[in-house]
């Protein structure tokens, strides 16, 4: 089983909804065919999942949002079994909610390969214990001018967005900081 044709993220308006639209921007970065399908407007998105949804925007990567059920029907029924399924709907949601993990359900029974996110409201990450492996590149300082030119050639070059630069060097800061504490 090799790389899918193409993969559908099916992201809900919560912390799911948020790592489908993060997964869809790690696939995108690796060269995948893949289409990314928002349940609802903007305004109905926790602030984290409108933040990852801006991301995937500001990079073009396909994506559609409150689709009709005819729309979601003729997208579900293209699905394959070369292709991939990322399931972030809400598992228990009402209206055009409902609709759409119902489609997601219906897709997934259809694609060779699927992932379902699990849904957990208000998620905070653990912080790392004490005796956790913290990942630590060995490379030498950089000048401020050094960096610069590293993130605007990741910006121009390979099209990552600024705010994802700076929330994995967030990221890598903090982990580096609670690692010396």
């Amino acid at each position: 089983a090799g790389r899918p044709r193409r993969v559908i993220i099916f992201a809900g308006r919560s912390y799911a909804g948020a790592v489908a639209f993060a997964m869809a921007r790690h696939l995108w970065n690796l060269r995948f065919d893949l289409l990314a399908l928002s349940c609802g407007p903007a305004h109905r998105l926790t602030p984290l999942a409108s933040a990852m949804k801006r991301i995937l925007e500001a990079m073009n990567v396909p994506l559609k949002e409150g689709l009709a059920p005819p729309a979601l029907a003729g997208i579900v029924s293209e699905i394959g079994p070369e292709d991939g399924l990322v399931d972030g709907a809400e598992p228990a949601a009402s209206g055009r909610e409902e609709e759409f993990a119902a489609a997601c359900r219906t897709g997934k029974g259809r694609a060779g390969r699927s992932l379902e996110l699990e849904y957990v409201p208000d998620y905070r990450p653990p912080a790392p214990e004490r005796g956790d492996a913290v990942f630590s590149p060995d490379s030498l300082p950089r000048s401020r001018e050094d960096v610069r030119l590293l993130d605007s050639t990741a910006i121009e070059r390979y099209r990552i967005p600024g705010l994802v630069l700076m929330e994995n060097a967030g990221w890598r800061a903090a982990r580096e900081a609670w690692a010396m504490l």
